[in-house]
């Protein structure tokens, strides 16, 4: 990429910095807008920008672009991860939330671990169809995560107050179970001071 796009070293560093700026500042806001509009839509949306904005880089021509769409990829992908623990919250006690937080973590792990492999195999395809292999790294990144987004959207649980999978005492039982020690979906955010 660096030397496909003329970058100096210092520039591909801005790039990379503009990823962590705007994921560092939209962290909180996705969150408050995750529970706004309601876990499966805020997630299916994220996704599909997401996916969206990472087969946009492909594209890329200039240093400028390349900024952008960085800014723009850590603006969507900052609501996913904190998003997910928070949604943790709306279901399980704090006891019951760390066995979770660590599935979640370890399948980013794995992620990360088989990404290498992945950059590899994308990387004998230099030059197919005219692309070079970073850029067809990041339209094959980018495409799960836009073809899973309407499944997000159908089939991720909402809150369980209003979980429709579940039956009315089903949904009392584990609105109860929280309350108090978590966080319900229908309570509206308010910010406390000390």
């Amino acid at each position: 990429m660096q030397q496909s796009l003329k970058l100096t070293d210092n520039q591909y560093l801005i790039a990379v910095v503009a990823f962590y700026i705007s994921y560092t500042l939209f962290e909180t806001p996705s969150n408050y807008l995750l529970k706004k509009y309601k876990p499966n839509r805020w997630f299916a949306l994220l996704m599909f920008f997401w996916g969206t904005i990472t087969m946009t880089i492909a594209g890329v021509q200039t240093y400028a672009g390349l900024v952008v769409t960085h800014f723009l990829l850590g603006v969507f992908e900052a609501g996913i991860f904190p998003g997910l623990i928070y949604c943790l919250t709306f279901w399980y006690k704090p006891d019951e939330r760390a066995f979770r937080v660590s599935l979640i973590l370890a399948g980013a792990t794995l992620a990360g671990a088989f990404g290498g492999t992945v950059a590899f195999g994308v990387g004998t395809i230099n030059r197919a169809g005219s692309l070079e292999a970073w850029r067809w790294l990041f339209l094959i990144e980018g495409l799960p995560p836009i073809l899973l987004s309407p499944i997000v959207f159908y089939f991720f649980p909402e809150y369980p107050e209003s979980a429709q999978w579940l039956s009315p005492p089903e949904r009392a039982l584990a609105t109860q179970r929280v309350r108090g020690v978590a966080s319900l979906g229908h309570a509206e955010l308010t910010a406390r001071l000390p």
